[in-house]
């Protein structure tokens, strides 16, 4: 069986801001393994006092997402993490 009949490969990485100190912001980022390009898949806000059911919801979001949508097809990329963070909260 090829390779491409499974699309590109990702890896995910977890990155963080803090807003305030009650507030935070998780982004779910994707590195393309055959570009090396960057992109974000969410951006998920959590404020205090934390709600566990919310991060559940959020992840099986994160998961029905990516496999309705390809990332490749659904997301800006770019040369660097930041810039795909910053490019993020710049369209939002």
């Amino acid at each position: 069986m090829s390779m491409d009949l499974f699309g590109d490969s990702y890896q995910q990485i977890i990155t963080w801001r803090r807003l305030s100190d009650s507030t935070a912001v998780r982004y779910v980022c994707f590195l393309n393994l055959q570009t090396s390009l960057y992109a974000v898949q969410s951006a998920d806000f959590y404020s205090l006092p934390l709600d566990d059911s919310i991060r559940t919801f959020l992840d099986r979001q994160l998961i029905e997402l990516f496999i309705e949508i390809s990332p490749r097809d659904r997301s800006k990329w770019h040369p660097r993490l930041t810039e795909a963070m910053d490019n993020h909260d710049a369209a939002f």
